[in-house]
């Protein structure tokens, strides 16, 4: 996956205020992606694995979300 270009891989079907569990599950099947554990509230936390190699990034969005 080439990051250079922004374009290249925004996800267009998440967007608005708010980013739900239901907005995400669709890309479930898209990316790597598993269930993490449970929210204080007993939702789902995901995370999304991008791309390879030796150095490992992490972004954590919506700390306590929309509970």
């Amino acid at each position: 996956m080439n990051f250079n270009n922004y374009k290249d891989f925004k996800e267009t079907s998440l967007y608005g205020r708010y980013i739900t569990n239901n907005s995400i599950k669709k890309l479930i099947q898209r990316y790597i992606c598993s269930e993490l554990g449970t929210s204080e509230g007993n939702s789902p936390v995901y995370y999304i694995k991008l791309g390879t190699g030796p150095k490992k990034v992490l972004i954590w969005s919506q700390m306590h979300g929309n509970e």
